[in-house]
């Protein structure tokens, strides 16, 4: 059962080089002499970029809690009678929840603070 998760994580490390590459490979051709501009102008648009950036991260920690979850139910039914797997595979079940809780919560807390923002610009 290790072998499948050393290999998803050199299936994940390869994604993320891949993604690093390609980024940097379009950073350098693109003309170092002309820069883009920058796509915050005014304070509404900080309040967006961080909307943007919180909705990303969001998603990003709701898909790993689920994946976390989803692993400990696997450990959990795959212990056959092992004790001390049953008990790893609770505790990543249980560290799954509370990390779904905590990215339902994130969203909130992230529409509180937008709202303070929006309110604290005169909007």
């Amino acid at each position: 059962m290790l072998h499948i998760f050393s290999r998803a994580k050199k299936w994940l490390a390869g994604i993320g080089l891949g993604i690093a590459g390609s980024a940097i490979a379009l950073s350098a051709s693109a003309d170092a002499g002309t820069l883009p501009s920058s796509p915050i102008k005014k304070w509404e648009d900080v309040v967006t970029v961080l909307k943007t950036i919180a909705t990303w991260a969001y998603q990003a920690f709701f898909i790993i809690a689920v994946i976390y979850f989803l692993w400990g139910a696997f450990t959990f039914l795959q212990a056959g009678g092992d004790a001390t797997k049953v008990a790893e595979g609770k505790k990543r079940i249980l560290y799954g929840v509370i990390a779904v809780i905590i990215a339902l919560l994130s969203t909130g807390a992230a529409q509180l603070i937008s709202s303070s923002l929006s309110t604290a610009a005169g909007n």
